[in-house]
């Protein structure tokens, strides 16, 4: 879906007067769609101001900034309020001569500072001008090709500050390289030669690095991030010899061409003083291995054509889906790619010999309870049920859903929170074989025993290590339990919140007893809140931990002694009639703080929910106990990719979740969401006083651009394993979901 809009968008272009930004910028202006900020260390330079006049419009839609990749305050002013980033780093430094080859670095301490400077303004499409990480593809012959490996750094890190809002642009050797004397010269008798140092038949891509990345990168940001996010795109000529393009120089211009190389350090020699000395083997080992590349390999050897990011197949995406859950765009969904439905893969089977279930990854939870329950057994599941149908509702022209709430891999391999964690972990944690489909189409079973280190990345990482078809997991005893839902008044919101803070710290204590608490933002100032409660018995204690908010009068009251089967799918039915769109963002914190964030809540969705015109609308705050007894059930089971442990302090998770009706809202619903996780981001360590505290993201309530992976502690380790199991990257550039 194109990125246009009504009122163009910002697009920020550093380095504006080379030729890479200012392709970019002329490409983008062709379009009514963007606003151009024009990114130079000085505007009122000459080249600034020869771009202004040569490519100013009719409506002002460019406009001069001053943005110097080395002084995150110029970003910062520059970024603010944009769309979107046309990033390059250079290997050139504009202050000084790269003498030490350990000053090269200096270009990834600009990438930082860039990607830096994207994330705090909050930029929703980050387009980079990359390179192949050629350690990796040379196997460390050439260690030196700094300027190439530098970029591929400022790309990974990109990707991990700005997870969901990247895309890369591959080019190939500029074509205004051939005006300089490494690369070709005229010689005293006329005839021009040809002379970069790689064999006259050896081939090479090339790109001209003002319309092709111009024409490249305007396409991307028109296209739109939902549809080119994590992808990399070569922009680059066929591969072509130097033999040819001098052939093709002599047909089209009719002055005589040659090929004949110079010397690699000759090549050095003259490409040495456009950086400093230090770049001198840089340039010489990029031609040595430019001159030794295999020939059936694209992207200076790094890729085989078929998996380059220009021919369509190329393009489209393959999403791996359960039930749905997850509402980030290209997570569960997919547009002109292949989506792979795993709704008919039902049901669960126990054996008693071993006391472990074999449970589906499709369909509702009910499907696993309900299979279980007969036998006296369930397993750590989901806390709304689904239903059976889904259902269709008309309400004022507007389309309602009532369909499933939570589905079953994705809960399970996103990590999983349940009423029986406190007893038995994380869904994921009790977890000790996976049947998986790979990258390379194998199918294999993982077991956490043979591999506990994979097994704990495969708790809590998504889908990024293969496409599971079933999973092996303890069961535990089960009977019938008490709970249900409870509907409050707004006179009891603060007695409410008082005993869930008081719960919070008491819930240690009872690992039977579980609660959801959302608070419920409704239209025209309704502000209530519904709980959800649970306790593994037929009947709760009078002295449970549970008895405080039990004693607080409710409208509407639910809860009983029941199958555990029979209150997820009462659950369900609390959340029956939900709005076509919605989407939902979690915030982590060690002490409840729930008066002040609910109060920010409020106030950010409170110009939204006041118009009568979005009576449809609902937004809602839950409020999530992950007691530390929850982190030493972990422990014991091996741990998990969120890195819970048996010294975990008390945490509270927050789901900011927001439904309605129509897209014209996506912004502002967005914006509100994302207004409270940065507030909070800000607040918590103020609540926490100078302690350090380890807040990972829970990644069954993220949303696609929070960077989940990033905040687990192991991040380093899992993304190694990522990659041992994923060479290719199929995983990671090809499917939807969070990564590494």
């Amino acid at each position: 879906m194109s990125t246009s809009s009504s009122e163009p968008r910002v697009i920020v272009v550093p380095g504006a007067t080379g030729h890479q930004g200012g392709g970019v910028i002329r490409a983008l202006l062709k379009s009514k769609s963007w606003i151009v900020r024009a990114g130079t260390r000085d505007p009122g330079s000459p080249k600034a101001q020869k771009l202004l006049a040569e490519e100013q419009n009719d409506d002002g839609r460019l406009e001069l900034v001053a943005a110097h990749v080395y002084d995150i305050e110029t970003l910062r002013k520059a970024l603010a309020g944009a769309h979107g980033v046309f990033a390059i780093t250079s290997e050139s430094h504009p202050d000084k001569e790269i003498v030490d080859e350990d000053e090269m670095q200096h270009e990834i301490e600009a990438g930082r500072i860039i990607v830096r400077a994207a994330k705090e303004c909050n930029v929703q499409h980050f387009v980079f001008s990359s390179l192949p990480n050629m350690m990796q593809t040379t196997s460390g012959q050439f260690p030196k090709l700094y300027h190439m490996n530098n970029k591929h750094a400022v790309e990974e890190i990109s990707k991990k500050e700005l997870p969901g809002r990247v895309t890369c642009l591959i080019p190939g050797f500029f074509y205004t390289n051939l005006q300089w004397r490494q690369y070709c010269r005229r010689q005293e008798d006329g005839i021009i030669r040809f002379c970069y140092p790689i064999p006259s038949d050896q081939v090479a891509q090339w790109t001209d690095p003002e319309y092709d990345m111009g024409a490249f990168a305007a396409k991307v940001f028109d296209i739109g991030i939902d549809q080119t996010r994590d992808k990399t795109y070569l922009v680059m000529s066929p591969r072509v010899t130097p033999r040819e393009m001098a052939e093709t120089f002599t047909r089209v211009t009719g002055q005589p061409a040659i090929h004949s190389p110079i010397s690699f350090d000759e090549f050095g020699e003259l490409t040495a003083p456009f950086v400093g000395p230090a770049f001198k083997e840089d340039a010489m080992q990029m031609m040595q291995w430019a001159a030794v590349t295999p020939k059936d390999k694209v992207a200076y050897g790094a890729l085989d054509p078929q998996n380059q990011g220009l021919p369509e197949a190329a393009e489209h995406h393959n999403i791996a889906k359960s039930g749905g859950h997850d509402p980030s765009p290209g997570h569960a969904t997919v547009e002109g790619g292949v989506l792979i439905s795993m709704g008919d893969m039902v049901g669960a089977t126990y054996d008693a010999d071993t006391g472990l279930a074999k449970v589906k990854p499709g369909g509702e939870w009910n499907d696993v309870i309900a299979a279980l329950e007969g036998d006296g057994v369930t397993v750590v599941g989901g806390r709304l049920g689904m239903y059976r149908h889904v259902k269709l509702w008309m309400l004022g022209g507007v389309l309602l859903i009532s369909a499933g709430i939570v589905g079953v891999s994705g809960y399970l391999l996103q990590g999983g929170i349940s009423f029986l964690s406190s007893q038995y972990g994380l869904a994921a944690d009790s977890i000790v074989g996976w049947e998986i489909v790979t990258p390379e189409g194998k199918i294999e079973y993982v077991d956490a025993k043979a591999q506990p280190d994979l097994a704990v990345a495969l708790r809590g990482s998504g889908s990024q290590f293969g496409i599971v078809t079933g999973f092996t997991i303890e069961a535990h005893p089960i009977g019938n339990v008490w709970g249900g839902s409870r509907f409050y008044a707004p006179d009891q919101s603060e007695a409410v919140l008082a005993a869930v803070h008081n719960y919070v710290a008491a819930g240690n204590e009872d690992p039977k007893a579980a609660i959801i608490a959302s608070n419920l933002f409704l239209p025209l100032g309704n502000n209530q809140f519904l709980l959800f409660f649970f306790y593994d018995g037929e009947e709760v204690p009078e002295d449970s931990v549970l008895a405080e908010l039990l004693a607080i009068p409710s409208l509407l009251d639910t809860t009983a002694t029941q199958t555990y089967s029979a209150l997820l799918e009462s659950n369900g039915a609390s959340t029956e009639l939900v709005p076509p769109r919605t989407s939902f963002r979690v915030a982590p914190t060690t002490r409840p703080s729930s008066c002040k964030s609910r109060k920010k809540y409020g106030e950010l969705t409170s110009e939204h929910l006041s118009n009568p015109l979005n009576a449809l609308s609902q937004c809602f705050l839950d409020f999530q106990p992950l007691h530390s007894i929850i982190g030493q059930q972990t422990a014991k089971r091996g741990g998990n990719a969120m890195g819970l442990t048996d010294s975990d302090p008390d945490r509270l998770i927050l789901e900011i979740h927001c439904g309605w009706a129509s897209e014209v809202h996506d912004d502002e619903l967005h914006a509100a969401q994302r207004g409270l996780t940065e507030w909070l981001a800000e607040q918590v360590p103020v609540w926490l006083g100078g302690e350090e505290a380890y807040l990972p993201l829970f990644m069954n309530d993220a949303i696609g651009d929070q960077n989940v992976t990033g905040s687990y502690r192991e991040y380093e380790s899992l993304k190694a394993l990522q990659r041992k199991a994923d060479p290719e990257g199929i995983l990671r550039t090809r499917t939807g979901g969070y990564r590494y």
